[in-house]
């Protein structure tokens, strides 16, 4: 067992502090992509777990947790961009009713609501962990609700990391989740905003067009933690993206994940 302190953390800068608490010393880190799940082979979510497992953070572990049933031809990453428009401002605190003799087939659940059954399970398995969710893009908006989700269980998030987030700070999804830090349902929310990008702290529609129109292509700045190598051009690209997810490995682990 350890002490922590509760911070709201902005791109590495402290924003807010609020009283310590005793933590639980084993953990887990749950990933969720950006929209399509890292599967067109760009393979970011293995590089995420290379590089923190090697600085010591531990028990990472992808969710494969789509806006549909399944990712494929016929469930494109378009799918996951709706759902990330869709909840991207309103906390959904509700749980809808599958408990009793009313169940919700597995499909028709949104991401959200399966993460957070993941999780909560796991829990009951393997008993209480340190809770960190990390969501790049898409998987930052689905981490942000499964955090509503679990502080609705009666369970306390540890940390909870947005890379690249359409959350905007000033949305209610959001202020929300700072009020549930203020009272110690979640301890550290931590932002990594990606300078330049429209997709990064989304502010209406306006950046939605001009953050679609930026990233149409890969060298587009939301996929600066991202990108994979161009075998065409002369550097590898690939370097760039491994220092920024090492920096904020580094980050994470100075502010106590395991």
């Amino acid at each position: 067992m350890g002490k922590n302190t509760f911070e709201l953390i902005i791109d590495g800068e402290v924003k807010a502090t609020t009283t310590s608490i005793e933590i639980v010393d084993c953990a887990r880190m749950y990933f969720v992509a950006g929209a399509g799940n890292d599967t067109i082979g760009w393979n970011y979510s293995q590089r995420f777990d290379k590089i923190w497992t090697k600085l010591g953070i531990s028990g990472f572990e992808k969710l494969n947790v789509p806006s549909s049933t399944n990712y494929g031809p016929s469930v494109p990453a378009a799918n996951d961009m709706i759902y990330a428009l869709q909840y991207r401002n309103e906390p959904v605190e509700d749980k809808s009713p599958n408990e009793g003799s009313f169940a919700i087939p597995e499909k028709m659940k949104s991401a959200h609501r399966r993460a957070r059954e993941k999780i909560v399970k796991d829990i009951k398995e393997y008993g209480n962990f340190q809770i960190n969710l990390v969501g790049y893009s898409y998987g930052s908006v689905v981490v942000s609700q499964t955090a509503i989700q679990l502080v609705g269980e009666g369970i306390v998030v540890d940390n909870l990391i947005l890379i690249g987030s359409p959350v905007n700070t000033e949305s209610n999804l959001y202020k929300k989740l700072l009020e549930y830090q203020s009272i110690g349902k979640i301890c550290h929310i931590i932002r990594q905003d990606i300078p330049g990008d429209f997709f990064s702290n989304t502010d209406g529609i306006g950046d939605i067009w001009k953050g679609a129109k930026q990233n149409s292509v890969e060298s587009g700045e939301h996929f600066d933690l991202a990108r994979p190598d161009d075998p065409e051009t002369p550097i590898d690209e690939t370097i760039a993206v491994e220092q920024e997810i090492t920096k904020l490995g580094k980050l994470l682990i100075s502010k106590g994940i395991k």
